[in-house]
């Protein structure tokens, strides 16, 4: 009988040395959607960042600034940016867009001119194009203190490269980083 009581003490000691973890990591730990970076909603940021590079690459295939003006239209765009922070220290950042033209657009194939189906055609080839390449990844290492964090980006990213560093708040299913001036970071704005 006194071996059980000591058992069952040793017990209670491990289960309440287990439920006192406060390793600041775990609040990390999971998959959080990208909201805001310095300010700019993404979903917003990432539709002009695709006109704006659809507009470039249509002037760069002889259409005239006008014609690119009056029919660049792109109906939505859906993203999916997301930081998955895994409790071996690891992390990876994950973009992928996917765009649609608008239902204008592509009536526009069918259209009388030569120059509008032949520019309408480009477009949602230029769609097409995109929408296959439109996956990006970045990885990278990280350590995470009672309040303070550094990320350290894989020497192969073309985004998140070198060390980033600052301060963090959890707030429930919100998590805040906020990046020193010397990480060129910003501040993030991630969600569960």
């Amino acid at each position: 009988m006194k071996k059980f009581g000591v058992v069952l003490i040793l017990f209670q000691i491990l289960l309440v040395g287990c439920a006192i973890d406060d390793d600041p990591t775990d609040e990390w730990v999971g998959t959080w959607t990208l909201k805001m970076w310095d300010g700019d909603n993404q979903k917003e940021e990432s539709l002009k960042i695709f006109k704006d590079a659809l507009f470039r690459s249509a002037i760069q295939s002889g259409f005239t600034k006008e014609l690119v003006n009056a029919f660049i239209a792109v109906d939505e765009i859906e993203t999916t940016e997301e930081f998955t922070f895994d409790n071996n220290s690891r992390w990876e950042f994950r973009i992928q867009a996917k765009v649609s033209a608008t239902k204008e657009m592509k009536e526009l194939k069918n259209d009388p001119d030569k120059e509008v189906r032949e520019f309408a055609a480009g477009f949602m080839e230029a769609i097409e194009r995109e929408n296959e390449s439109m996956v990006r990844t970045a990885t990278g290492s990280y350590i995470v203190t009672e309040d303070g964090f550094t990320m350290t980006g894989d020497r192969r990213n073309r985004m998140f490269v070198g060390r980033m560093s600052g301060i963090w708040k959890r707030n429930g299913s919100k998590l805040t980083l906020i990046g020193d001036r010397a990480s060129g970071l910003g501040t993030i704005v991630l969600s569960k």
